[in-house]
């Protein structure tokens, strides 16, 4: 079973792969564009074919957990992040992969062990685990996966 956790972003998806419960692979894909719309496209372009690779080589992940966007006070971010995870979910959708969304709440609750862990706790907890993750969003997206694994345990 192939789980993807998924961190999204109003510039950027971070992407972890877990095979079997073990790491396997991370990605960050990230937009250089600076128009709000150009990077949404260019967002939708890289995570099709981020997908679309996967499969190819047959990893296409069975279940995607992403996070639920999260409120921002500047409403143009939360919307920005609410159409990345609207792709992301019409993505996995037209490859047929069941996708699921999670409370950063849940996941740091579940994974970490505190719901209201900062982003300091979570990255010393990836560190444990792997050490040469440096990107806060791939530590986000590595608990989300793991996440995803409790989840399937305990509903498989």
């Amino acid at each position: 079973m192939w789980i993807l956790g998924c961190d999204c972003n109003s510039k950027s998806v971070a992407c972890t792969l877990l095979g079997s419960g073990e790491y396997i692979y991370t990605e960050l894909l990230e937009s250089t564009e600076k128009d709000t719309q150009d990077r949404f496209c260019e967002l939708v372009d890289k995570f099709g074919v981020f997908l679309k690779d996967l499969e190819a080589v047959g990893n296409l992940p069975t279940v995607v957990y992403v996070e639920l966007p999260i409120y921002m006070q500047n409403t143009k971010t939360t919307l920005s992040i609410a159409y990345v995870v609207g792709v992301v979910r019409v993505l996995c959708r037209q490859y047929g992969v069941d996708c699921k969304m999670v409370d950063n709440k849940t996941w740091k609750r579940v994974v970490v062990g505190k719901g209201n862990a900062t982003k300091e706790e979570i990255m010393q907890y990836v560190l444990v685990l792997h050490n040469d993750i440096k990107s806060q969003d791939i530590a986000d997206s590595i608990c989300i996966a793991y996440y995803g694994l409790k989840e399937g345990r305990n509903e498989g």
